[in-house]
């Protein structure tokens, strides 16, 4: 059967194999990440923002148990392989993510000639090989990777120079990057250890098994000076409410979910994945979906053949690994895309193999069968790929991920006095604000595994809020499109008393919230523009209610130029004066100006000579803090055509007989 594998090769010169096997398949992953790099943006995914935070503490010699802002420590989430490798680019060009980025590309386009490396010289030969490599080059999981910073494209390098790997201390030193890169690799430690034994192999299973023990010590000693679990603070926090009620218990439920998962989810969406511009509902989606499981049933087909030719390391490193991945609250793309061109060298040997198969059972001729099956190849697994080409895999072709870096939530949150900012993102918060960040209050709002968010009473959160001592808070669609990463705290947050919107809106439809009242870190100030407050217009006024939603505009407008005053009963000291948004609605925008009404009048505080907020040329916001000046009101105003809104006007202050602010 292996002899045979090597029929339609043979038909080409080597030149012709390494060209259509190897080479296009290598120009074609390069000019895939070159597709998708730009609807990706640093920040969008919080584990990167998580690296780069990592990798800039080290550049500045901290060590592994140097705390970073994002409330973690450097060895505390994972083993510092992967900000490791990056601290040398991080240190060169300190204020640019290309580099990083740049790495992961070239990692990337790797992985295609070290999968045909590997894979031809084992029994399922060229063709499987160049299969799994236009599968690769064609793959929008692996072309996201290639442009994220993220570990994933560079653990793939090394796993696959440890497949061609044959000394002990090379498979040493493989084993043991793979683990500093990811934790989640210690199944495939696990699995080559298992099978030196199975072979006999004892002086390199001690050799291996000994360095993969010792390289963890370094991580381990951190982790416990730092305070932090062995296990690692993510692991334990996402496992260890997944597996409440009972470790033996849950295992029985976790074995055949996780598994139904892999089968039905992950390995299809690996393999061929489905997304817009495919069906996404309806009867074309269910379509795609049943297809989807000639993906699975292909990929054991081959793996059955690897495993009773082959008889190597993948065949008991890679079953040992994906039965370490459905212990996993959930099982998608990020568990299989560690052995990404094992599955898809699978899947293709599972092609050719069912093939024969259909051949013989039809009794079709060589020349028919390969027409009829190559037309089943284009049309069930190559057109998908193609029309998925400049796809994210996470989001619809020709979207944008969230684009935190330079947006005016985070230049607002990094403007604003220095406080915890309560975040579902807190890496990528405090990557681009440059602010502390815990996320308490958004954890408890989220269910075991991967199960839909569970609301918490409005005590809970707030509770969850003033233990992380925060000041700020952010909500938004920092994960998914038009979604928000979690709509009970936005719910939450839009009605409590404590709360006050300086910001929304924006391509990620983020809120930036500050807390003042008793029970905050800020007890002695309040929202001079809340109840109370008398609000006028030189136009009609008008208040739009907050809808499901959450659409700005919740705030008076003035229609045509003009001005909208908020005015209360007394001077007040000042603590801050901000403005989220000042600019028409529909129509021209023009200068705006915020003043505020002190005991010689009128007085301009700040200004926009292009409006506020999200017009062309517009300033982010405004904001002010006059250090106690006493006001009795606040005016916007506003140039330009059609009605003119001033959003998100707030300005805090200390009322007499109440202590001064909190830090």
């Amino acid at each position: 059967m292996a002899g045979r594998l090597h029929t339609h090769a043979a038909a080409l010169t080597a030149r012709h194999r390494t060209l259509l096997g190897v080479v296009l398949p290598t120009v074609v992953m390069a000019a895939h990440v070159a597709a998708i790099a730009p609807w990706y943006s640093v920040g969008s995914f919080d584990d990167d923002a998580g690296y780069v935070l990592a990798a800039r503490a080290l550049a500045a010699g901290h060590g592994l148990t140097a705390h970073l802002a994002n409330g973690t420590v450097v060895a505390g989430s994972a083993p510092p392989g992967y900000p490791l490798l990056i601290t040398p680019l991080v240190w060169l060009w300190p204020h640019t993510f290309v580099p990083l980025r740049v790495l992961s590309a070239l990692c990337a386009v790797a992985v295609v000639p070290l999968t045909w490396s590997w894979l031809r010289r084992t029994p399922a030969g060229e063709v499987v090989a160049g299969g799994a490599c236009w599968l690769l080059a064609l793959n929008p999981v692996l072309a996201t990777f290639g442009s994220m910073v993220m570990a994933e494209a560079p653990f793939l390098v090394v796993f696959l120079l440890l497949l061609r790997a044959r000394r002990a201390w090379a498979m040493a030193a493989a084993a043991v990057a793979m683990v500093w890169l990811k934790e989640a690799a210690i199944g495939l430690d696990a699995g080559l250890v298992l099978w030196l034994a199975l072979g006999r192999q004892w002086r390199k299973g001690v050799v291996v098994g000994g360095a993969i023990g010792a390289s963890l010590v370094p991580v381990v000693v951190a982790r416990h000076l730092a305070g932090v679990a062995l296990a690692g603070s993510r692991y334990t926090s996402e496992l260890g409410s997944y597996y409440r009620g009972g470790l033996a218990g849950r295992v029985l439920h976790v074995l055949p979910t996780g598994l139904h998962q892999l089968a039905s989810t992950a390995l299809p969406a690996s393999v061929v994945p489905r997304g817009a511009p495919l069906w996404t509902a309806g009867a074309g989606e269910e379509l795609l979906r049943i297809v989807a499981w000639q993906v699975t049933i292909l990929t054991v087909v081959g793996a059955l053949w690897w495993v009773r030719r082959a008889r190597d390391l993948v065949a008991v490193a890679v079953p040992a690994y994906l039965l370490e991945s459905l212990l996993w609250p959930f099982v998608n793309e990020r568990r299989t895309i560690l052995v990404l061109p094992v599955l898809l060298g699978w899947y293709v040997l599972g092609v050719v193999v069912a093939g024969r198969w259909a051949r013989r059972a039809l009794r079709l001729g060589a020349p028919t069968g390969a027409a009829l099956g190559g037309a089943l190849v284009v049309v069930v697994v190559a057109a998908p790929l193609v029309a998925q080409f400049p796809r994210d895999y996470l989001f619809s072709v020709f979207q944008h991920t969230s684009r935190p870096e330079g947006s005016r939530y985070m230049r607002l949150l990094a403007a604003l006095p220095p406080g915890t900012v309560e975040s579902d993102y807190p890496s990528t918060t405090a990557l681009f604000s440059g602010q502390p960040t815990a996320e308490t209050a958004f954890v408890a709002n989220q269910a075991p595994g991967n199960g839909p968010v569970v609301c918490q009473s409005a005590a809970a959160d707030l509770a969850g809020v003033e233990a992380d001592r925060a000041a700020y808070l952010l909500a938004g669609d920092l994960n998914k499109a038009h979604q928000t990463g979690n709509p009970c705290m936005l719910a939450w947050a839009t009605t409590a008393p404590q709360m006050v919107r300086l910001m929304r809106g924006g391509p990620d439809a983020a809120s930036v919230f500050e807390l003042v009242g008793p029970g905050t870190v800020h007890p002695g100030l309040v929202d001079l523009t809340g109840a109370g407050a008398r609000v006028d217009a030189s136009g009609s006024v008008a208040l739009d209610p907050v809808d499901a939603a959450d659409t700005p505009g919740s705030a008076p407008y003035s229609a045509g130029p003009g001005a909208v005053t908020v005015t209360w009963a007394a001077p007040t000291p000042v603590a801050q004066v901000s403005i989220g948004g000042a600019h028409s609605l529909d129509g021209r925008t023009g200068p705006v100006e915020l003043q505020m009404l002190e005991g010689s009048g009128w007085v301009t505080v700040a200004h926009a000579p292009s409006g506020v907020g999200d017009v062309p040329g517009g300033a982010p916001y405004l904001l002010v803090r006059p250090a106690g000046v006493a006001a009795a009101g606040v005016r916007v105003v506003l140039a330009g055509t059609g009605r003119l809104a001033a959003i998100d006007l707030h300005v805090l202050g200390t009322p007499v007989g109440v202590g001064p602010p909190g830090p």
